[in-house]
């Protein structure tokens, strides 16, 4: 049993360390998603201000 209960804590110290690792890794790469879309959604809108301006 004592194998078992020494081994539990060793997977959630790993599986926090993959949550901490994920978030810091995806959490960037979310933002700077974000922001692509903002900056593409901006050009689109611009283009179509363009093209009612024309």
């Amino acid at each position: 049993m004592g194998g078992i209960l020494d081994s539990v804590p060793s997977v959630l110290s790993r599986l926090v360390v993959h949550i901490v690792v994920l978030g810091l890794v995806y959490i960037p790469s979310l933002m700077v998603m974000v922001r692509f879309l903002d900056l593409v959604s901006l050009e689109s809108d611009q283009a179509l201000l363009f093209e009612g301006r024309a």
